[in-house]
């Protein structure tokens, strides 16, 4: 009843498929890099200290 629909066989291998259809190219990684974690952990301290000095003079 399916043999005209031109179905994958069950051995089907997703990887190899993927491997002939777009190359070899590797995954871009995704993610923040370390530098910008390090900018977020020494900014976040100024910014609450300048908060305190500003709402302590008010």
């Amino acid at each position: 009843m399916y043999d005209g629909l031109d179905l994958p066989d069950d051995d089907f291998d997703y990887d190899e498929f993927v491997a002939k259809e777009f190359g070899h190219i590797p995954h871009k990684k995704l993610g923040i890099k370390w530098y910008w974690w390090v900018l977020g952990v020494v900014i976040l301290p100024l910014m609450a200290v300048a908060s305190i000095k500003v709402w302590g003079s008010l």
